[in-house]
């Protein structure tokens, strides 16, 4: 069961719910501009409902925040208490604000052991059935709430200037890529707009990656923020954006084929 807490005396704009691609305060070299201050500076009122180690399974069964190296997140993020916030509801005719959802991430890396079988073995063994059932009922109970949400694709890790990853980039590529079409597929059944950081950030630019090889960096951060700003104002369903090299003067956009 979903767990809920009420957006007190106010209403919020947009939701940022699931993972560390939201919550990214961390691997910033500028840890106070995160994507939540970077979208406030945009002129919006923002809830972080997400949090660096939320899997799938932590985000649908509305488990407390996990504990990470024997502390509560909570008092070392800028994360709400539970995941799912109660946003209201879209019937009553009410404001209702727009979701930004990324999970998966953690889920990738709590599986990683299974990609010494190989990149097709471990795809396979992280897009099982009940997984996609469970996200399928993530995007329905949000939707029930509001029909405002913004789908990411997870960018992949950075292979220059020496990364550990660069050994494995045909692999990565593979990996990536399938997820981008079970994302692309997500939006495609729910008729839903993408946010594609997969192909926005450069994997070998090391610019575009903060602290380690797997987070933003302070200019990749700012255009995902533009980019959520964009989508908000020109949303569509079914329509993916992004903007290559993160180039901050460039958004692009397609629409998925059936």
């Amino acid at each position: 069961m979903f767990k809920y807490l009420h957006i007190k005396n106010k209403m919020c704009d947009i939701v940022l719910m699931g993972d560390a691609i939201l919550d990214n305060y961390a691997g910033l070299n500028n840890s106070d501009n995160d994507l939540k201050w970077e979208l406030e500076e945009r002129g919006y009122k923002v809830k972080n409902a997400a949090c660096d180690g939320c899997t799938l399974s932590n985000l649908s069964k509305g488990n407390m925040i996990p504990k990470k190296n024997g502390y509560d997140v909570d008092s070392n993020s800028r994360l709400d208490q539970f995941r799912i916030l109660d946003i209201g509801n879209k019937e009553q005719g009410k404001k209702v604000p727009t979701v930004v959802l990324s999970i998966g991430g953690s889920d990738m890396k709590n599986k990683s052991i299974s990609f010494v079988l190989g990149a097709k073995a471990f795809i396979e063994n992280l897009l099982t059935n009940s997984f996609i059932k469970s996200y399928e009922e993530i995007i329905e109970r949000i939707l029930d709430k509001t029909p405002n949400l913004i789908l990411t694709v997870l960018f992949e890790p950075c292979i220059a200037n020496g990364s550990p990853y660069g050994i494995f980039a045909n692999q990565l590529d593979f990996v990536y890529s399938e997820w981008r079409k079970f994302i692309l597929s997500i939006a495609t059944k729910y008729d839903l707009p993408v946010i594609d950081l997969s192909c926005t950030l450069n994997k070998n630019n090391r610019s575009h990656y903060g602290k380690n090889y797997t987070c933003m960096s302070d200019k990749s951060n700012k255009l995902f923020s533009k980019m959520i700003k964009y989508v908000c104002e020109n949303y569509q369903g079914k329509v993916v954006y992004f903007a290559p090299d993160c180039d901050t003067k460039t958004i692009k956009k397609y629409k998925i084929k059936n």
